[in-house]
């Protein structure tokens, strides 16, 4: 799974969604959203949980545009510009890793977004179901410094020639009505919950 044709295909299905206005709202306590965003809330529960946790001491911590992250120490870090269809990405990538089987994780903000994350989040569902994968799951949960988050965890083959089955797993936090911040992580599906995506996404923290 690239990273980049993530980036490029959630920002070209954000641009079509909704516009509507975004409605200001705390992520504690019971939380009335409006009947457009209550139709499409998201309900499922995560493949594997996801909470904010502890920096792991291997790790270092990187910080960008209003949001911090830690990845391993040995781990490499780049910064792929904003293009016209795609926001800047802030790029993660573990190292010694065959070039048919990367793994990586990535950091997109939306800093200007055209929908609620809950609308986003359900479009990219939807092109995703639509294009045959079958084991989308998306689930609201909690983050701090949000005004709610969605998680969307899914499958699909790799393009290029070894076709591997690739996991992605992408936390998207509403920080306010003009930022979003995706955190992507991607790597073979057989080795995702060996390798330190979940610890990485886990390290994710929103900065004022």
């Amino acid at each position: 799974m690239n990273l980049n044709d993530t980036a490029r295909t959630t920002r070209r299905f954000f641009l079509i969604a909704a516009g509507s206005s975004i409605l200001a709202a705390c992520s504690s306590g019971e939380e009335v959203l409006p009947e457009r965003l209550e139709r499409i809330k998201p309900s499922e529960t995560p493949v594997s949980p996801l909470v904010p946790g502890t920096v792991p001491i291997d790790f270092r911590t990187i910080s960008g545009e209003g949001f911090k992250v830690s990845i391993p120490a040995a781990w490499k870090d780049s910064m792929k510009p904003a293009g016209e269809e795609t926001p800047p990405a802030y790029l993660f990538d573990a190292q010694d890793r065959p070039a048919d089987s990367p793994v990586r994780v990535g950091v997109v903000i939306d800093a200007d977004p055209k929908a609620d994350v809950i609308e986003q989040s359900h479009v990219l569902e939807v092109s995703k179901t639509a294009a045959g994968v079958e084991d989308v799951t998306r689930s609201l949960i909690t983050w701090p410094g949000t005004t709610r988050a969605v998680l969307i965890d899914w499958s699909e083959a790799a393009g290029g020639s070894s076709g591997a089955e690739y996991r992605t797993r992408q936390l998207m936090a509403q920080v306010s009505s003009k930022r979003i911040i995706n955190v992507v992580a991607t790597a073979p599906a057989t080795e995702f919950e060996t390798l330190p995506m979940n610890e990485i996404l886990a390290t994710f923290v929103v900065v004022p």
